[in-house]
């Protein structure tokens, strides 16, 4: 029996009632709320708890390809997209100050493989947009990143130049700039810096995916994809979409970290 000090609080992990309104969900979608059977069924091949970024893509994921889907089932305490995917900046990309952490563990490995990953999110964000007609105000445009303490901008200054001319740095300009901008947002971390995706250690037939810290809209999308795969085609974490990072995989020895 576990003692009173590990015990949860009741409903301590469950949606706040008075939530805050975000940006994103002031104009409803019809889907909001929408429930395709007036029951919950009895069985399903998959159950996805979470109808964030995160969930609906491993659901989109999963009905997608040759042959017959399996049964999905999505569960949301809430309403669709009403938790971190709905308290963020919106965009997909690697924040500078992030990949200069990593360059400074000499992981540039890492770096290199992130961006990519990103990258690739933005193509793939691009494709569904258009491939189902999906009215959500995408944009490709130009972001920022802005350092409103200047003792951090000249510490990008300074590590600008050491790293100028690596493949990371080419898709980016140092400017001056005298705004930003303040957003609401929920962030699950993890203790190294990376999400967790796979199939949960010790737990047969549970998968996961979370800790974005802060960068769900950037990494989720394809993640999600690459649990898919997991899941309906019985792979490895090692054998799915090989635009994945490796080091995403949830392990023993990460959850230990």
């Amino acid at each position: 029996m576990s003692s009173s000090t590990d015990q949860v609080a009741p409903n301590s992990y469950l949606p706040v009632p008075n939530p805050t309104t975000p940006y994103w969900r002031t104009d409803l979608h019809p889907l909001d709320s929408h429930h395709s059977t007036e029951d919950l069924p009895s069985q399903a091949d998959v159950v996805i708890i979470g109808a964030g970024i995160s969930g609906v893509s491993v659901a989109y994921h999963l009905s997608q390809g040759e042959g017959s889907p399996p049964s999905i089932l999505l569960l949301e305490a809430r309403q669709v997209c009403s938790g971190a995917t709905g308290r963020n900046g919106g965009h997909a990309k690697v924040k500078t100050t992030s990949i200069l952490e990593l360059l400074e563990k000499d992981q540039t490995e890492e770096v290199e493989i992130l961006t990519a990953f990103v990258g690739a999110h933005i193509d793939a964000y691009k494709d569904v947009v258009e491939r189902e007609g999906l009215d959500c105000e995408f944009e490709l445009r130009r972001s920022y990143d802005v350092y409103a303490n200047e003792k951090d901008a000249a510490a990008l200054r300074k590590a600008w130049g050491e790293y100028a001319g690596q493949p990371w740095t080419r898709s980016r300009q140092l400017i001056d700039a005298d705004f930003a901008e303040n957003v609401s947002k929920v962030m699950g971390s993890t203790t190294d810096g990376f999400p967790h995706g796979g199939e949960v250690p010790g737990r047969k037939g549970q998968w996961i995916i979370a800790g974005f810290n802060g960068g769900g809209m950037t990494m989720s999308f394809l993640l999600g994809k690459g649990v898919a795969q997991m899941v309906r085609h019985d792979l490895p974490f090692e054998e799915i979409d090989p635009i994945v990072p490796r080091f995403f995989k949830t392990t023993e020895a990460r959850l230990a970290m």
